[in-house]
């Protein structure tokens, strides 16, 4: 029965909670030191007392409790801890958000290979998620040289694995996912290079029959990121794409919306038709596979928009293009509501692609703009591009009279924009590659 109030209360997640296991197993160590044998704390119960603290979201003063607990364990003169022991006590500096969670989980893992090589305690044997706990750590720890130390440790879990050949200790696809995650962060001029080897590494063994370490889409995403990163040429990109939908993966929405953007950012002639061209695929299969994941979104729409907007040449061709991607989108039940930003895209489409003597651009600034007031979308981005697009007469015309600097609640109800956009774009480029 006290098992397993302790195992609720190890998974409650909570400080207070933690607290209470460790009650429990000082009340039983107490009995035990003054003479009663059946008071006995097990290697379990030392186990719930770390993974209560792992789970307390006390970050680093949990993590230090943990190993200290470890520590004792390790002194106990009737029990060695396992693998679950130092398990959690990693899992325990993971949720720690410490700068140095990253060092403290790798002396953690040192220990454990150390004592099981020796024999000092086989027991202590790491697995792949130990491994890939102290990888991802290594991934997201911001430092230089997180790329090279994640390498190293995949090869020391090979080596260990090829001299023991403990099916556990075999390298996953997630593990070799952290390594491309570290590359993906890092500021070094061969990323791309590095990146590209390690999944052409993947690919190699798994055409050899080795599957454990196939890439998966969780690759792919960090691959075409990391190219989108280092503004390779959208060719390459959309080379990648082709290849991933040809093995039949279901491909996210995200991927597509990476390979418009690439598109779109590279001024490239022609590059308009390219960027709908992917968006066309992608409705193909999203139609094709009913997958939810890879459903054509506001972003996606929008990045054509932008590619066509800055279309050298064809001008005329790509506003066509331009409007009737923009109205699928509007039109659609399917695919979401054009943003502040479409909009905001689609009269700088206005602006570059229709002279202000054309006789079509008056009536297509004023419809986009009417329409977006309707929508609630008219943000600092709108008021900008509207400035642009519109003649001093449209502009007085659509405002009637309204403050630009005190636009109307309706005007604005479904604008989410912050300021300081430049910094923002920012921002969300480094959550993408986080994710």
């Amino acid at each position: 029965t006290a098992n397993r109030i302790m195992v609720v209360w190890a998974h409650m997640d909570s400080k207070e909670c933690a607290i209470k296991v460790e009650e429990m197993v000082k009340r039983v160590v107490e009995e035990r030191n003054a003479g009663n044998t059946e008071a006995t704390v097990t290697l379990t119960d030392y186990n719930l007392l770390i993974e209560g603290w792992a789970r307390s979201k006390c970050g680093t003063a949990a993590a230090e409790r943990c190993e200290q607990i470890l520590s004792q364990l390790e002194e106990h003169p009737d029990t060695f801890p396992n693998r679950d022991s130092f398990k959690a006590v990693l899992l325990a500096w993971k949720a720690s958000k410490d700068a140095n969670a990253a060092t403290r989980a790798q002396r953690i893992l040192e220990k454990m290979i150390n004592d099981f090589i020796s024999g000092e305690n086989r027991m202590a044997c790491p697995d792949s998620e130990c491994f890939d706990i102290v990888l991802q750590l290594w991934s997201r720890s911001g430092r230089d040289d997180a790329p090279q130390r994640n390498e190293h440790l995949v090869l020391a879990m090979e080596r260990l694995y090829d001299a023991t050949r403990i099916e556990c200790l075999q390298p996953k696809t997630s593990s070799f996912n952290a390594v491309l995650a570290a590359w993906s962060r890092s500021e070094d001029p061969e990323t791309v290079k590095h990146v590209s080897g390690i999944v052409e590494f993947m690919e190699t063994h798994a055409k050899l029959g080795d599957t454990s370490i196939e890439p998966d889409m969780v690759s792919y995403n960090i691959y075409v990121a990391t190219l989108a990163r280092w503004k390779q040429h959208p060719n390459k990109v959309e080379a990648l794409l082709k290849k991933v939908e040809g093995n039949e993966n279901l491909v996210p929405s995200v991927f597509y919306n990476t390979v418009v953007s690439c598109w779109a950012r590279s001024k490239l002639p022609d590059s308009y038709r390219r960027a709908r061209s992917v968006l066309g695929r992608q409705m193909n299969h999203y139609v094709a596979t009913a997958d939810e994941k890879c459903k054509p979104d506001v972003y996606g729409f929008t990045s054509v928009l932008a590619s066509c907007a800055v279309e050298p040449k064809e001008k005329f061709k790509a506003f066509t293009v331009a409007v009737s991607t923009f109205y699928q989108l509007k039109k659609s039940d399917k695919y979401g509501s054009p943003n502040h930003v479409t909009y905001g895209t689609m009269l700088k489409c206005c602006a570059l692609l229709l002279q202000p003597s054309h006789s079509l651009r008056k009536k297509w600034v004023k419809n986009i703009m009417l329409q977006c007031i309707e929508d609630g979308c008219v943000g600092e981005m709108v008021m900008s591009r509207f400035r642009e697009a519109a003649s001093p007469e449209l502009f007085r015309e659509v405002m009637m009279g309204v403050d630009k600097k005190n636009l109307p609640s309706s005007w604005t109800s479904n604008v989410h924009e912050k300021r300081n956009s430049r910094k923002n774009r920012k921002n969300i480029a480094g959550k993408a590659i986080r994710r």
